[in-house]
């Protein structure tokens, strides 16, 4: 049976900072433009003052509180060195929320005779980095994480008796979310031992997954970490699951995404899978569940790919409500497969681009990033049409002439070949001319003297269809230091100054 070390620091947020329990204060962070409390003191909890209240509202209750602004990125590192300095008793470190770190003990062969030895460790580590904390065995993350800050001193519940030491705590121990906290006290139930007492299947129909885990957890059933934050269903899709409790910012969120991350890939590894998109979803304590999709370039195994990409995501979101947990589930993947980079092509040796596109993707969406693929029409604004990435050249095979390669042909005996910025849609423009030859043109309410010209070039295409046939007459005009690629139809011709409709501007030279 695996057991569980919860190490359950009640003031590492205000303590890394440099104070002590004793002191008034208050660390506050901005959430959509508002001061807002992030963490408090003891003293400062028991005055009514909770974690998501107004700063201004705070003061108010009490004025003598000193402020503390949050450094995110200072308390990320401290943790980060903390988690390090805990793998040194155990490799599977898992963080529960922001105040408590799960360490799977049993998992490394240690017997109950050494517990303890684990127990005193932790608070080394603990006491080292100058943080109070309280140690909980049990064979539940979440019922160690539960009787911590309701036990006077260290704990080691013996195996199998989860359920008799929780009986006795308040509901709110468990860190249920709003709508069970709410569903509960309808029906009366006060503590632990309440929940317990339930028949199980009433359980399961009315209080979801989230009720069913935490009623297995009253009744004391052991429950492995990846049980909390995996489930996996034959042919459905992989998700994992951390909860938060009311998490209000997203450097919060960052901080669980690692744990998740590593959990979802062992996972996959032991499956034989590796991503290729995955969804990011806040359960939020008030409203609808919010969802984003990230896409890799190439299938992954990686946690760390992943969480450059999930953080990018993370870090431009604006949370409207606190956050009850985190999710992330697999939306596609495929087997996983050996990767060796420049192997065949001495191009992919440094290539970055399967990590570009995932970043295009991710901000632009898929249809915004394509190939263009050569069409068999002469009108140049029809001459090609988008394909998705990796697409187009499959298309393409030895048994298709390629429609391109009359311009090719054509641009290899040409001064100038076709322009590397073609307009969507050619843009209307009034020019003037001298014995035929064009001297100015008109862009933007700017007149431009035309320094050079070539062509006339006729295009002609679709003569046969009576809706949209093309025939123009194009010029290569150098206009301040530019090359610009204009038309117009033939049958212009004898005006010093042209009609608007008649020119157009189709593109540019680089």
């Amino acid at each position: 049976m695996l057991r569980y070390l919860v190490v359950w620091l009640p003031g590492f947020r205000l303590e890394r900072c440099g104070y002590g329990l004793r002191e008034r204060v208050l660390l506050h962070d901005r959430h959509r433009g508002t001061l807002r409390v992030v963490a408090m003191t003891p003293s400062l909890r028991s005055e009514g003052i909770v974690e998501g209240m107004r700063v201004a509202d705070a003061k108010a209750r009490a004025p003598d509180a000193l402020l503390e602004p949050l450094d995110a990125d200072g308390e990320h590192a401290d943790r980060e060195a903390l988690l390090s300095m805990f793998a040194q008793i155990t490799s599977r470190v898992h963080p529960l929320a922001s105040d408590a770190v799960a360490l799977e003990i049993s998992r490394e062969g240690i017997g109950a005779d050494r517990v303890e030895v684990c127990v005193q460790s932790a608070r080394s580590i603990a006491t080292s980095c100058g943080h109070r904390c309280r140690l909980v065995v049990a064979d539940d993350p979440l019922a160690a994480r539960a009787l911590a800050p309701h036990s006077e001193s260290d704990v080691v519940v013996p195996q199998g008796e989860s359920a008799r030491w929780l009986a006795r705590l308040p509901l709110s121990a468990l860190q249920p979310s709003v709508g069970l906290v709410r569903a509960w006290s309808v029906i009366g139930l006060r503590s632990v031992g309440d929940l317990a007492a339930l028949d199980a299947a009433s359980v399961a129909d009315r209080y979801g997954r989230e009720g069913r885990y935490l009623w297995g957890v009253a009744r004391g059933q052991p429950n492995r970490l990846e049980g909390l934050l995996w489930s996996h269903e034959e042919g459905g899709p992989c998700v994992v699951w951390s909860e938060l409790g009311g998490a209000t910012t997203t450097r919060q969120l960052l901080f669980v995404l690692p744990g998740l991350l590593r959990v979802l890939m062992e996972k996959l590894r032991s499956r034989g899978h590796a991503v290729v998109c995955v969804r990011l979803t806040l359960d939020l304590e008030e409203g609808s569940p919010e969802h984003w999709d990230v896409r890799v370039g190439r299938p992954t195994q990686r946690s760390e790919t992943l969480e450059v990409l999930l953080s990018r995501r993370l870090e431009d979101v604006q949370l409207s409500a606190p956050v009850a947990r985190i999710g992330l589930e697999v939306l596609a993947h495929e087997a996983a497969r050996d990767l060796q980079p420049g192997l065949s092509q001495r191009a992919e040796r440094a290539s970055e681009l399967p990590d570009l596109l995932a970043r295009l993707y991710d901000r632009l969406g898929v249809e915004a990033c394509f190939v263009p693929e050569p069409m068999e029409r002469w009108c140049p604004e029809a001459s090609w049409r988008p394909r998705v990435f990796g697409d187009a050249i499959a298309s393409v095979t030895a048994a298709r002439p390629d429609p391109a390669a009359p311009f090719r042909r054509w641009e290899m005996q040409a001064p100038r070949g076709r322009p590397s910025r073609l307009l969507s849609r050619p843009k209307a423009v009034r020019v003037r001319l001298e014995r035929g030859k064009l001297v100015s043109i008109w862009m933007d309410t700017q007149r431009l003297e035309v320094v050079a010209s070539r062509g006339p070039e006729r295009i002609e295409g679709r003569w046969w269809s009576s809706i949209a046939p093309v025939s123009r007459d194009y010029w290569e005009i150098q206009v301040a230091n530019r090359w610009a690629w204009v038309f117009r139809t033939p049958s212009c011709l004898g005006l010093s100054i042209e009609p608007d409709g008649d020119w157009y501007l189709h593109g540019w030279f680089d």
